[in-house]
């Protein structure tokens, strides 16, 4: 019948079946397991197709269950937590074949906006909805309808607050493998966004002690806590990430070497912060379309006269010139591109321009040298993993000059260390690397919040028109959401997303960068990314004779040998470690127990 019908799905289930169990020829066989992969294709049609389609699935392949995720009614406890570590990660990744630890991952931190409303859990018999924040004082388990009645009174008083957003906590490994590099959730925890610093660090320590205890199924150690550089949280990674610096005889300050001006700061384990690199790069863009604007030796580089220089020397229209100037639209990654790689390839001045021309495009060719490098470093997919380091290490150096030179007016101050924490997390990343994987690869791309921000789009467009969930919601939808991800990542040739890009060098597209840019993956990247070929110390200093080069071109003077020679400089004290102009927040020190040298504004 099957045959008849072509069903070739149940044709494929009853030839497996056979195999496994022999030829039925008593004519009663009736077909009742199903592989592995239709299993995974009924759950795809659940959750992203709706149930009309999962019916349809179900006729044909089966049923599937899957164990949900837990969401927190306040601070996520360390068995809920464990529970969630266990429903993402099943069964341990195993260790590499060469005897080595493996490629370590990183802890990802960002928040979700949710619809304000409270909800019952059926299966935890707690009330969700509720901010983490204020709750301490209300009863969050249903015994009786006086405890929504309380909550509705305090409600009412604003002592508590419905969660405007979630916390969402994930893993991913540095690994080649997609099933590995994608997100997985364990933390689920609404949040009012009135948290004090020292909340947020209890937070992110409950969730590095809960990934230690699971480090062994996941792969090697975590390396760092990457966000989008939400203030309080970068001010509570602070305080978990500067606690001591490296031990100068230890394994970890001899893979990355003694480097001048660098920072050796960390925390317990290691464990350093890193905030999304497309996130600062974002910022970068912002620094220049903002009211203020940015100033740079003196030039105050308005979007007017940004937009004076490309017209004349790109090939690209006014109006879309316009466009990548628009200062409404802030969060735009391919925008973000465009006007970075406009700036990067403007040529020299022609003998004929005036003098207030050239000044300022010698100042706008010093900028665009600087996001050269990170255009380099982050979207060229044939550089190897040394000429990577070699361009960031370029970028830190020039970023520090300019912002030494004009301090606030080129960028704000968390720009820089939203900067400088990214790039140095990757020398230290790649240290890492080169103890617990020796023979593996190392992909700076896999750095940031990219993969948890991919399942939150998951999350937003799974469910059609109803896109906004509350507390309850984002849990099923969460858990679903990376499901399908894992799915996905086992079989690639299911995803209309891209799997090996064919993208032209940036420099090639300079202004209209192809939106591609923002897929780029372990899987497209061709240059040698082998941590057993790079030396940290030679790409140090390779992207500071690099800067320093650009600066002399510029006109300025060669800042680094200086501070080097007067001591205390450093990537996070670029006045010195004793300039009280430019001391650090008083009241993020005064919450810290360590002397964090931490100097940038």
């Amino acid at each position: 019948m099957a045959v008849a019908r072509g069903d070739v799905p149940r044709i494929h289930s009853i030839v497996v079946n056979d195999m496994k169990n022999g030829a039925t020829t008593d004519g009663n066989f009736n077909p009742k397991s199903y592989t592995h992969a239709d299993h995974q294709l009924l759950y795809l049609l659940l959750r992203l197709g709706g149930h009309a389609a999962a019916e349809l699935g179900h006729r044909c392949l089966g049923h599937v269950a899957t164990v949900p995720l837990v969401v927190s009614p306040r601070a996520p406890t360390p068995e809920e937590m464990q529970h969630n570590l266990e429903v993402s990660f099943p069964t341990p990744f195993p260790p590499p074949p060469d005897g080595s630890i493996g490629p370590g991952f990183q802890i990802m931190v960002d928040a979700i906006k949710v619809e304000g409303r409270m909800r019952w859990d059926p299966c935890s018999n707690m009330i969700l909805g509720i901010c983490r924040e204020h709750s301490a004082k209300y009863e969050l388990e249903f015994f009786s309808i006086k405890e929504a009645e309380a909550l509705h009174a305090g409600l009412a008083k604003n002592d508590v607050h419905l969660a405007s957003e979630a916390t969402v906590a994930a893993v991913n490994s540095f690994s080649d493998i997609p099933v590995r590099n994608i997100a997985h959730p364990f933390v689920i925890a609404p949040t009012c966004k009135c948290e004090a610093t020292d909340g947020q660090r209890r937070f992110l320590c409950a969730m590095l002690n809960a990934v230690n205890s699971w480090a062994s199924r996941i792969s090697s150690r975590p390396y760092c806590i990457s966000s989008d550089g939400d203030g309080k949280r970068r001010a509570a990674t602070l305080l978990l990430t500067f606690i001591r610096e490296l031990d100068r005889n230890g394994e970890l300050f001899k893979k990355i070497g003694d480097l001048p001006l660098f920072d050796y700061h960390c925390g317990d384990n290691d464990i350093t912060g890193n905030i999304d690199y497309k996130h600062v790069c974002k910022r970068l863009r912002n620094s220049l379309i903002r009211q203020l604007a940015s100033t740079i030796d003196g030039v105050v580089l308005t979007p007017q006269l940004i937009k004076q220089h490309l017209l004349r020397d790109s090939h690209h229209s006014a109006h879309h010139i316009t466009g990548i100037l628009n200062p409404n639209d802030r969060q735009n990654v391919k925008l973000m591109y465009d006007l970075l790689s406009s700036i990067a390839v403007l040529p020299t001045p022609k003998e004929t321009d005036s003098p207030v021309f050239k000044n300022n495009r010698r100042v706008l060719r010093l900028l665009g040298a600087f996001y050269r490098h990170i255009l380099e470093a982050y979207t060229n997919i044939q550089l190897s993993l040394h000429e990577q380091l070699t361009h960031i290490s370029a970028a830190m150096h020039l970023m520090m000059a300019l912002y030494q030179k004009e301090p606030g007016r080129f960028v704000p101050s968390q720009t820089y260390f939203d900067f400088m924490t990214a790039g140095k997390n990757v020398f230290f990343c790649v240290a890492k690397t080169q103890i617990d994987d020796p023979s593996g690869k190392f992909w700076i791309i896999l750095l940031g919040t990219n993969p948890v921000e991919l399942t939150f789009g998951r999350v937003r467009t799974m469910t059609g028109s109803d896109s906004n969930a509350d507390m309850s919601q984002l849990g099923s939808r969460l858990n679903a959401a990376s499901q399908c991800d894992k799915i996905l990542a086992e079989h690639p040739d299911w995803s209309g997303g891209p799997q090996r890009l064919r993208m032209p060098v940036w420099k090639d597209v300079a202004g209209d960068v192809s939106a591609k840019i923002d897929h780029i993956s372990p899987r497209s990247w061709k240059g040698d990314v082998r941590v057993a070929n790079v030396s940290c110390k030679t790409t140090w200093f390779g992207g500071r004779r690099l800067s320093e080069q650009e600066l002399f071109e510029a006109g300025w003077e060669l800042p680094f040998k200086s501070m080097e020679d007067a001591g205390g400089f450093s990537i996070f004290c670029p006045f010195g470690l004793l300039n009280p102009a430019v001391l650090p927040s008083k009241s993020l020190m005064k919450k810290s127990q360590h002397n964090v040298p931490f100097q940038v504004g």
